[in-house]
Parts: C-alpha cells; sequence; structure tokens
C-alpha cells in the first residue's frame, strides 16, 4: 500500500494539553487559598484592634464615670450628715456614735469597707486599732489636703484591696474637715466582665513605665494568682487598645486573650485546607480519569491504524480510485488506481490539499460541495457526480465523483470513490458522430435505450437504498414542493418523532408543524434558496407534535434541483433536547 498516515489521529496530545490546565489551576486556586488565608487573618485581626481601642475608650469612660458619682454622692452624705460625722469629731472614742456613721454608710453606699476622718492637714481623728486605714491612704488624704485633687488607685490591705474617695466638709463650727470612704473594686470588675468582647480581657493598669495591673473582671488584682503584678512582655504585647482614665492613676488596657488570634488563624486555616483538600482530591480524580482515557485512545488509535493498513490492502486492489480527506480537506490515502487515474504517486499528493487534483477554475464549487457534505447526515452519499480532474501533467478529464461521510472518534472523514469517464464521453461523442446514419442512429437508438433501461433499473435500486438509508437515519427527514410546500416525502424517524402517519404527513406543509413560522415568513425564510443566493440554510426552531408538544430541533435545508429539471427542498432535523 503507498500510502502514509500523515492524518494520524492526535488526540492523546489534548488531554496532556488537558492535564497541564489543570496543574496550572491548580497552583492558581491553591494561590487564591494562599491569599484567602491572609486576607481573612489580617482582617480578623484589624477588626479586633479597631474593637479594642473603642472598648478601651468606652470603659475608660465609664470608670471615670463612676469615681467622679462616687465623688459627689460622698461630697453631698457628708453636707447630708454635718451633726453625725461633727459628734463623731468631738467624741472619736465613742463607739456608739462610730457605729452609727457606719450604719449610714452602709445604707447609702452597701459596698463601702472603711472610712475615717481626718482635719485638713490629713490628720485622723480617731486611731485605726485595726490597721484597715493604711499608710498608702493616708498618703492620699494628705495629697489631697495639700492640692486639693484626689488621683484613685488601688490600695494593698491585708482585709481587702480597695480604691478611697475623698470629699471636704465643714462641721457645725464652720471646721474644715476631711472624710475619706474606701471602696472595693467589685463595681468596677463588673463593668469589665459586662463590657469585656470574647477573645478579649479588660483590665486597669498603673499609668506607668512599668504597668501594674490594678482591676481585672475578678476583682482587684490580689484576686489574680500570680506572684509578679507587673505585666510582663508577651502581656504588654498582647494590649490591643489603651485609654488614660481620668482622676486616677489607671489606664484601661483591652488584651487579647492568650490564643485567640492563632486559635483563628488555626480554624481558618484548618477550614481552608479542607476546601483544598477537597478540591485537590477532585483534581486527582480528574486526572485519573484523564488519564486512563487516554489510554484508551491510544489503543483505540492502534486499532484504527491496524485497520487502515488491513483496508489499504484491499482499497489498492480495487478498480475505482479511492481518496480519503480530513476536516481540513487534506489527502490522508490515496489507493493504486487513483495513481493511474491522476498520474501522481501517492507521496506527491498525501498531506496536501485536496484542490491539487482539481482544476483551478473549479476549486471555490469543490470546496463548497465538500462543505454540503460535512453538514449532512451521517452515511450520506451522492453517486454519479460529474466533476473535472487534473492530472499530475496538468491536462484535465471527467471524473465521476460519489462521496460518503465517516466520524472517526469525532473526526471527520471524507472518502471519495472517482471512476476515469473519458472513455464514456469519447464514446458519447462517437454515438453523435454515427447519427449521420440512419442505420447506426436506430442501432445507436437501441444501445442507449438498452443502456437508459439499465442505467435506470440502477438508479431505481440506488432510489430504494437511499430510501431505505433514510428511513432507518435516527434524524427526521422532510421533502416538500416550493410552490405548494405541501410534503412529498417523510422518513420513519419523523413519523416516530412527530406521531404522525405518513398520510397524515403528506397533506400538511412545515408551517403546520412549526409555530414559530406562519407561512408568508415562512416563505420569505426561504427564498433566498429559490434566487439562488444562499446554497443552503441552518438554523434551530422549535417544531410541534401531533399531540401538542413542542420540540427543539436543529435543521438543514436544501433546495435540491432533480433530474428532470424540477425541484424539492430537502430538509434533515434533528432532535436537540438532550443538548438543551
Amino acid at each position: 500500500m503507498k500510502q502514509k498516515r500523515v492524518g494520524k489521529l492526535k488526540l492523546s496530545s489534548q488531554f496532556t494539553i488537558a492535564q497541564w490546565s489543570i496543574g496550572i489551576v491548580s497552583l492558581l486556586v491553591s494561590g487564591v487559598f494562599g491569599l484567602a488565608y491572609f486576607d481573612a487573618v489580617s482582617n480578623f485581626e484589624k477588626f479586633n484592634k479597631t474593637l479594642a481601642i473603642t472598648v478601651s475608650a468606652e470603659v475608660a469612660n465609664q470608670v471615670s464615670y463612676i469615681l467622679k458619682e462616687r465623688q459627689r454622692q460622698v461630697t453631698l452624705f457628708a453636707q447630708d450628715h454635718t451633726s453625725l460625722l461633727s459628734n463623731l469629731v468631738l467624741k472619736p472614742e465613742d463607739e456608739i456614735a462610730r457605729a452609727k456613721v457606719e450604719r449610714e454608710l452602709k445604707r447609702v453606699f452597701p459596698t463601702f469597707f472603711s472610712f475615717t476622718i481626718t482635719n485638713v492637714k490629713g490628720k485622723p481623728y480617731f486611731v485605726d486599732f485595726d490597721g484597715i486605714v493604711g499608710d498608702v491612704c493616708i498618703q492620699d488624704i494628705q495629697s489631697f489636703s495639700n492640692t486639693g485633687n484626689h488621683i484613685a488607685r488601688i490600695h494593698p490591705n491585708s482585709q481587702q484591696y480597695h480604691y478611697d474617695v475623698i470629699a471636704e466638709w465643714k462641721n457645725q463650727n464652720d471646721t474644715a474637715s476631711l472624710l475619706m470612704i474606701s471602696f472595693a473594686a467589685d463595681e468596677i470588675a463588673s463593668l469589665l466582665k459586662s463590657i469585656e468582647p470574647p477573645g478579649h480581657e479588660l483590665i486597669l493598669i498603673s499609668n506607668s513605665e512599668l504597668p501594674v495591673i490594678e482591676i481585672t473582671k475578678h476583682g482587684a488584682r490580689n484576686k489574680v494568682f500570680r506572684e509578679d503584678y507587673r505585666l510582663n512582655k508577651e502581656e504588654l504585647l498582647r494590649i490591643l487598645g489603651q485609654h488614660n482614665i481620668e482622676q486616677s492613676s489607671w489606664q484601661a488596657a483591652d488584651l487579647e486573650r492568650i490564643g485567640y488570634f492563632r486559635d483563628h488563624r488555626l480554624g481558618v486555616l484548618l477550614r481552608l485546607s479542607i476546601l483544598l483538600i477537597g478540591f485537590l482530591f477532585v483534581i486527582g480524580v480528574s486526572l485519573y480519569f484523564l488519564r486512563r482515557e487516554e489510554r484508551k485512545l491510544k489503543l483505540a488509535d492502534a486499532a484504527l491504524h491496524k485497520a487502515l493498513d488491513e483496508l489499504g490492502i484491499i482499497l489498492d486492489n480495487v478498480i475505482d480510485g479511492i481518496i480519503s480527506i480530513d476536516s481540513h480537506d487534506t489527502v490522508l490515502s490515496f489507493n493504486k488506481a487513483a495513481e493511474n487515474i491522476f498520474q501522481f504517486k501517492s507521496h506527491e499528493v498525501i498531506g496536501k490539499h485536496v484542490n491539487i487534483l482539481i482544476p483551478k477554475l473549479y476549486h471555490g464549487e469543490l470546496d463548497s460541495y465538500l462543505e454540503d457534505h460535512r453538514n449532512n447526515v451521517p452515511h450520506v452519499i451522492e453517486i454519479g457526480h460529474e466533476v473535472a480532474g487534473r492530472r499530475k501533467d496538468g491536462t484535465t478529464f471527467p471524473v465521476d465523483l460519489a462521496i460518503s461521510r465517516s466520524l472517526v472518534k469525532d473526526n471527520m472523514l471524507l472518502i471519495g470513490i472517482v471512476r476515469d469517464i473519458t472513455e464514456r464521453k469519447q464514446a458519447q461523442d462517437e454515438i453523435l458522430r454515427l447519427n449521420a446514419s440512419l442505420e447506426e442512429r436506430v442501432l445507436l437508438r437501441t444501445d442507449l435505450l438498452t443502456k437508459e433501461i439499465a442505467e435506470r433499473k440502477h438508479a431505481e435500486a440506488e432510489l430504494l437504498r437511499f430510501k431505505n438509508v433514510l428511513d432507518n437515519t435516527l434524524d427526521m427527514i422532510f421533502m416538500f414542493e416550493p410552490e405548494s410546500l405541501r410534503f412529498v416525502y417523510v422518513n420513519q424517524g419523523a413519523l416516530l418523532s412527530m406521531g404522525y402517519s405518513r398520510e397524515e404527513l403528506l397533506v400538511m406543509t412545515p408551517c403546520q408543524i412549526k409555530p414559530l413560522l406562519p407561512e408568508p415568513e415562512f416563505r420569505q425564510f426561504i427564498a433566498p434558496l429559490i434566487k439562488g443566493e444562499l446554497p443552503s440554510l441552518h438554523f434551530e426552531t422549535m417544531q410541534r407534535g401531533k399531540d401538542g408538544t413542542d420540540i427543539p430541533v436543529d435543521v438543514f435545508l436544501q433546495l435540491v434541483t432533480q433530474s428532470d429539471g424540477s425541484q424539492l427542498f430537502v430538509a434533515i432535523v434533528r432532535d436537540v433536547t438532550e443538548k438543551n
């Protein structure tokens, strides 16, 4: 066999490209997951830092309000209980007077811890034998006496850590004195606990170079179990926001709860990892199936070429020339008979455009003719189409061409069977010359009639075979007259798809089964075919069956001229319901 496999299908390379594409997409998706991770973490931390600044400012305002309100309440208490306080100043050893003051304090301030009264210089009027009023309290009283301002802070005490509120008052003799009341930090602790956002720790710290814990949501610092109340480096790094508190030595600080950001990062990473693993699993499965299909296609490709080799032996021993071309009109095979007809060797034709075998004048006609076959239904064969061929030396000659179409793994192949009809044409010319003699004309007529009968029988046989092919195709085929639009032929596929009988359809027109194309619009639509402006029409529309169901269809419509000069429309209709 003198033909090369230049038309070898390169399907496996397509899968290689697909695998590379999947790999690149996987990398891109992994990059997107990475960016999503960093974006989620960054936004989360940014949000919490902004929240910490807002919350710490609110805590500072609330605590400042509590201190101011305490100051106002202590001042009002001193003014309202001047007589009671004056009696205690006059009789500091009077336990009854002291008890009365404590009872009133508990009524007004249920959470107060202790109290003392001093002169304006900060000297107490009575001795604190229990040691409740410590040195730090005395220092605050003396500072208030000197400056008139009091800065709240936590006072260590063996009984309870507390903070003091100091107010100046005048006794009945108009002598100025100072009243100091000590309060537990529970109220402020409750405030911290109620405001503290999830994942945060709200505390009050001293406003100093080395901040000391003053109050937490559990209470004063002595309720925090640790040896050193100074903030360590790790705690300082966890501060997200802090604000100074007026009338105190405190700052409201909002700290990240230990591991809060880390846990969120791990959570985001875990969720994204699960998604990424799922994606990579899908990619892995896809690659597996792609490779499996690639192996199948390689085996099929090998089987195909083996079959082509076997077929080539047969093709080289037939009388007619057989030529196969691909979807780009490139010659794939060229048998021995074709070599004898066109005087080309197979290697001179294979891999080149089929136009090399046709005179340049007919190139456009051949391209249109081949395209019509590609758009037709599978296995359509046209017999007896006469075209002009071109030999290697440039001479032209008439050939009879029949074309069939075949799909091989989604690759469209056209197979042409050619026969040199030069001798037949010469014989016809000779018959015309012999017509000068009556006897020869009679003999010639008889011969022609015999041939015509044989050819008609052959044509009828071919027509019957062609009808059988049409009736067995799954597509719907309709033929109708250009003038009346009435159907003259419908195949079995049309009867099955539409639900009509053949007798019913043969008295109908296309407009009666196409609800979207009334007759005036339909006639205007097919006018370019009748005028010869277009070789064919290819469109999609809806076709209505006998039961009223609308079916989406793909329609290929041609106007065919018959041998007697009459014309018929041929419509090849395909149900595209599954495609939609």
